[in-house]
């Protein structure tokens, strides 16, 4: 995404935010953690056009520029007029938003986590997600198609948050997956490559300097794969590079076959929670209690093409999930696995 279209996106979610709203008319809302990250910008459009496809209910986006859990938070106990009818959330630090999560719930408001699993202290019952180890799993099974049998030496791997579980369980999905199917290769890192994208840039143009004979790179973070495909270019690498996410860069990489690319597909993460707390707050339909996992997409130079054109809007977006994804959106309860295994540490 340009910073033209971003800087339009975040005017939209401002001037959301703050509109009024005919009387009665609830209002869904979605709290993020970072709205620089593509990940959230995904997750943002998704549930905007969730909600309208319901309609009824008007939506709510907000959270900082930049990823800060702290000011996530305040965001969160800001007081808003009309106050949200609900909430759907998307943090990288659960436990520091359990206490208000569990208050709202408590107080009748629906809570939904987006992507990483909520607290268990939050009460909060329903997640929409990946499996991000399974994510990091499928990375993995990917490379390894761009490298021959009994390929030997380094692998470098980067995280730009650890800690975080959403990035944790993708680093080591990819590393216990990629260590299996070679087993003379050795992976180091996870690196901390940092989230803020000029940073992320500097920590990438670092790694590749200094190991110049890896064999490949690999980042977790939609952050990363940009970057490293930039590194591949200014230093003519010959190495293989993988990343998640559906930055710019990193398809149309992905279309030229230099970077394998995965895709957690959050505007669908986003598109299916939209969906579901507008029916509930303008139908009364029950919330479903668990796990809605949804499927990560390899984006490869075969499928790339119609990728880059259901990205130019939301609209596109929307329709191709309608194609694409019909039965899920139709029928999410149908995809519930238990919250509990969706835990740090649950088999994949």
């Amino acid at each position: 995404m340009t910073r033209a279209a971003l800087a339009l996106l975040l005017t939209l979610v401002a001037v959301t935010s703050c509109a009024g709203r005919p009387a009665g008319t609830p209002v869904a809302a979605l709290v993020v953690v970072g709205t620089e990250l593509t990940t959230v910008q995904q997750m943002i459009r998704g549930f905007a056009i969730g909600v309208k496809q319901i309609g009824g209910v008007q939506h709510r986006e907000f959270g900082p520029r930049i990823a800060d859990t702290a000011q996530q938070l305040r965001a969160l106990r800001a007081d808003r007029s009309p106050a949200p009818d609900s909430y759907t959330v998307f943090t990288f630090n659960p436990e520091l938003l359990a206490e208000p999560l569990a208050d709202l719930g408590r107080g009748g408001v629906p809570v939904v986590a987006l992507q990483c699993p909520p607290a268990q202290s939050s009460e909060v019952p329903l997640l929409v997600g990946n499996d991000n180890r399974a994510v990091g799993e499928l990375l993995a099974r990917q490379l390894a198609r761009r490298l021959p049998a009994g390929v030997t030496g380094t692998l470098i791997l980067g995280n730009p948050a650890p800690g975080v579980q959403t990035y944790d369980e993708r680093a080591i999905g990819f590393r216990e997956t990629f260590t299996r199917l070679f087993p003379r290769v050795r992976v180091i890192g996870p690196f901390d490559t940092k989230l803020e994208p000029e940073i992320n840039h500097e920590a990438w143009d670092v790694l590749v300097r200094a190991n110049p004979r890896a064999i490949a790179f690999v980042g977790v973070g939609d952050v990363d794969a940009g970057n490293i495909v930039r590194a591949r270019i200014r230093y003519r690498g010959q190495w293989a590079a993988a990343g998640i996410g559906l930055g710019t860069d990193g398809l149309h990489a992905a279309a030229a076959g230099d970077l394998v690319l995965v895709s957690g597909e959050t505007f669908l993460q986003g598109l299916i929670a939209g969906r579901l707390q507008a029916a509930h707050l303008r139908y009364g339909s029950d919330l479903p209690e668990g796990w809605v996992q949804v499927p990560a997409l390899v984006v490869t130079p075969e499928n790339a093409p119609e990728i880059i054109a259901r990205q130019r809007s939301s609209e596109a977006s929307a329709a191709w999930f309608a194609e694409h994804d019909r039965e899920l959106l139709d029928h999410p309860t149908r995809h519930l696995r238990p919250l509990s295994e969706a835990a740090v540490g649950a088999a994949s």
